[in-house]
């Protein structure tokens, strides 16, 4: 009886899913858009601001998007549910803009460690 059961909602799952239809996204290269990063391994995570950007469209797939981040010169692949629209292909990129991008609290990833050294004992 409970395998029935357990069939029947999976069948039913599957089935929501197939009938399921996603927003398609209409990003094109060279478009600004803005990143939700809700989703981020990190535990505060509260504390980052929900829209992030802008980061500019570098390369389309049919389920993703690569996007470019202006300031640490990053790529990252990212979902169309995960970003909006902010301006197209035209948008002046100028200091102000760069100054706003570098304080949005994007998270720095230390890429390594040049020298490191011993003090009494301890690293």
């Amino acid at each position: 009886m409970h395998r029935e059961v357990i069939e029947q909602r999976e069948k039913r799952r599957l089935q929501n899913l197939a009938q399921s239809k996603g927003v398609e996204c209409n990003f094109s290269v060279g478009d600004s858009v803005l990143w939700s990063r809700i989703h981020s391994r990190l535990s505060f995570e509260k504390l980052l601001a929900r829209w992030v950007g802008p980061f500019e469209v570098v390369d389309t797939t049919p389920y993703s998007f690569d996007i470019h981040h202006l300031v640490p010169n990053h790529r990252y692949t990212v979902h169309g549910s995960r970003i909006k629209f902010y301006a197209h292909a035209s948008l002046d990129v100028d200091e102000e803009l760069l100054a706003h991008v570098g304080n949005q609290g994007i998270v720095l990833v230390v890429e390594h460690i040049k020298q490191h050294r011993k003090e009494n004992g301890m690293w």
